[in-house]
């Protein structure tokens, strides 16, 4: 597991460094980062349940190489540097057990503000249609 996670931790940094970097073809000799279909199919494995590695491993990883004085429960960099490699909004939130686990919370994060904009135009709606019929 802790093999894994290293190499879980070297991809997401250097896919984050490459997202940030994509104009200077800095990646062409990379195996993985070469072109966007092995990108892709590493990060669909990456998201496999079966591949899932905790986050408390990651974090551990992830310390040790980059000290932090704050408390592991309120380091967020790991959880920030999946949400950039898989494209979700930078939040202040440790992440979940897992990454599947912290993709799901990101995609419901998005889906509820979604949401609240979907209710606020079809109330919007209703109450013109209301004052149209004079109530």
């Amino acid at each position: 597991m802790i093999v894994d996670g290293c190499f879980l931790m070297e991809l997401l940094i250097r896919l984050g460094d490459y997202i940030e970097n994509q104009d200077t073809n800095s990646y062409n000799n990379d195996a993985i980062l070469k072109t966007e279909e092995k990108i892709l199919s590493v990060l669909n494995d990456v998201a496999m349940l079966e591949n899932q590695i905790p986050f408390l491993v990651l974090k551990k990883l992830y310390r040790k190489v980059f000290p932090d004085g704050s408390e592991i429960k309120n380091d967020f960099r790991v959880a920030n540097i999946v949400r950039q490699a898989f494209g979700y909004p930078l939040v202040n939130s440790s992440g979940g057990a897992h990454i599947l686990h912290l993709m799901h919370l990101s995609t419901v994060e998005q889906s509820q503000q979604h949401e609240g904009k979907k209710a606020k135009l079809e109330l919007l709606r209703c109450a013109t249609k209301l004052h149209a019929f004079g109530k």
